[in-house]
Formats: C-alpha cells, structure tokens, sequence
C-alpha cells in the first residue's frame, strides 16, 4: 500500500516558534509589570499580580501548543494520502475514510472537507498554503475524489 506523505515548508514551523517565544516573553513581561507597579502603586501592583497568575499559566499553556506543533510540524506530515484514508493535521491529525467523506472544497489555499462521523456531518478545514508540492496533493485528492465519486470543487488557481 502506498502512502503519500505532504510536509510542510519551515516557513509554518518558525511562526510557531516565534508565536511560542513571543508568548514565553510576555509571561515574563506580565511579571515585571506587575512586580515594578508594586513599587509605585500598591494596590494597582496587587491587583496585576493577582490576575497574572492565571493569565500567565493559560499563555504558558498556549506557549506549549505553539511549540509542540512547531517539533511536529518538522516531523511529521501535514497530509497522508492512501487508497484507503485522508489523514489531516500533525498533533491532531484525523483520519478520515474515504468512503465517509462527501465533499472535498480547495479555496483561498485551504482544504476543507465535508464527512459523516458517528452518523453526523462535521467539517475539518486546514492550511496548504505552506506544504510541499501542493500542486500534487490537489491532484492526488482529485484522483481519489473521482475514484470514490466524492463531490470536488477547485475554487482557487495554485501559484
């Protein structure tokens, strides 16, 4: 069986890691705020170091996502194409049968695609606009979308 593998360019895993740092910065940032208005204005200063604990536990929270997709991202792939499934993402990825799914749309270098999962519709949207040789993944989901008759529609001309 094969399998068709689509990675995505370092372009996508550094504005994760820019994001991931940015965040890291400003936990420390929230701090030194809070910490220096405690010196000019005490109740102001309590004030901000009581609301920065949780607000800098959710960005290191956040931080940790970023930096997680940024390894995964240089690892592994963004899209595997095979007979048999769709599989989408890098640290969430789904899989999706091919025979579950009803509709596959490309626009403005997104993918998004329309399947029945436990006797319901949901939709899963991702980004192409940084993976390698997307011209190929577009017209490997084309051949498995005529293979297994599912409706698909180009909306947008690949650069």
């Amino acid at each position: 069986m094969e399998i068709d593998r689509y990675y995505v360019k370092t372009r996508e895993s550094i504005y994760n890691l820019a994001a991931a740092v940015g965040l890291i910065v400003s936990f420390f940032l929230v701090d030194y705020i809070g910490s220096w208005m405690l010196l000019r204005d005490f109740q102001l200063g309590r004030i901000i170091l009581k609301v920065s604990s949780p607000l800098q536990i959710l960005v290191i929270v956040v931080a940790a996502f970023f930096l997680l997709e940024c390894f995964d991202s240089r690892v592994k792939p963004k899209f595997s194409l095979c007979p048999h499934f769709l599989i989408m993402g890098t640290s969430n990825a789904l899989t999706i049968s091919w025979e579950e799914i009803h509709r596959i749309r490309i626009f403005k270098e997104k993918i998004s695609v329309q399947f029945e999962i436990n006797s319901r519709k949901a939709t899963r949207k991702e980004s192409i606009k940084h993976v390698i040789n997307k011209e190929d993944l577009v017209e490997k989901i084309k051949q498995y979308s005529s293979k297994y008759e599912i409706e698909f529609s180009l909306e947008y001309e690949m650069q």
